[in-house]
């Protein structure tokens, strides 16, 4: 019976290795990153109906929608960087008196809109629309 002497791995068995490695962390990383990117558009959609909230808090209080989204005691400073941190951006169009539109570009692509009727819909607002298309 003859011995080898050698002991250890070969160059091809340790690349193999790394290679397998490499493979389960770029399926993990893209898992991830879909998971982080759900998070954050569950997120900013929440976001918007708290603002739908604090919105419909002001108009039954000042009888109209005007400055309302930038009035704290109605739409805090922390929901709106909240909205701007996830990676969206709020959009509102207003009739001072009567309806507002508010929608934000969602991370990784999509939108959502809320207008002052209660519609939500995964749509952009139109700029000069108060309601959700």
């Amino acid at each position: 019976m003859i011995r080898s002497n050698k002991k250890g791995f070969t160059i091809i068995e340790l690349l193999v290795a790394v290679a397998i490695i490499a493979i389960l962390a770029v399926i993990i990383m893209v898992s991830v990153t879909t998971y982080i990117n759900g998070a954050k558009v569950a997120k900013i959609k929440s976001d918007f109906v708290n603002i739908a909230f604090g919105m419909s808090g002001c108009f039954a209080t000042t009888g109209t929608y005007s400055g309302c989204i930038t009035n704290p005691a109605y739409v805090s400073d922390k929901l709106r960087s909240d909205v701007v941190d996830q990676g969206g951006a709020i959009v509102i169009t207003e009739s001072p008196t009567t309806a507002y539109c508010a929608g934000s570009v969602l991370p990784g692509g999509g939108n959502v809109c809320i207008d002052s009727t209660g519609a939500t819909t995964a749509t952009a607002c139109i700029a000069s629309e108060t309601v959700c298309p």
